[in-house]
């Protein structure tokens, strides 16, 4: 990468991660239960100023992430706090 670029994955490849938005909070909710149905290796889920994000990995151990961004206003709808997502999202790998 070039200067004040990311640093490459640990196996030197340039690719961190592969990331695919989703248009709703629910939308991530179903994303979410969909990868605990097929047995997908979360990774993390995530509380970010700007978006709530699911890490996981596909079979080949490529890391991809389901994103919902945040309005422009700052709020999501319905209002995602941590408590809100740790009730929704189960997991022990939840960090705020």
């Amino acid at each position: 990468m070039g200067s004040g670029g990311t640093k490459p994955a640990k196996d030197g490849s340039p690719l961190m991660h592969i990331a695919f938005k989703v248009s709703s909070y629910h939308a991530l909710r179903e994303a979410h239960d969909t990868l605990i149905e097929h047995g997908a290796a979360i990774r993390a889920l995530r509380n970010h100023a700007s978006q709530r994000s699911i890490y996981f990995s596909d079979p080949e151990s490529t890391p991809l992430e389901f994103y919902y961004e945040k309005n422009p206003i700052g709020r999501t709808s319905p209002r995602m706090t941590t408590a809100t997502m740790t009730a929704h999202f189960p997991s022990t790998l939840w960090h705020p």
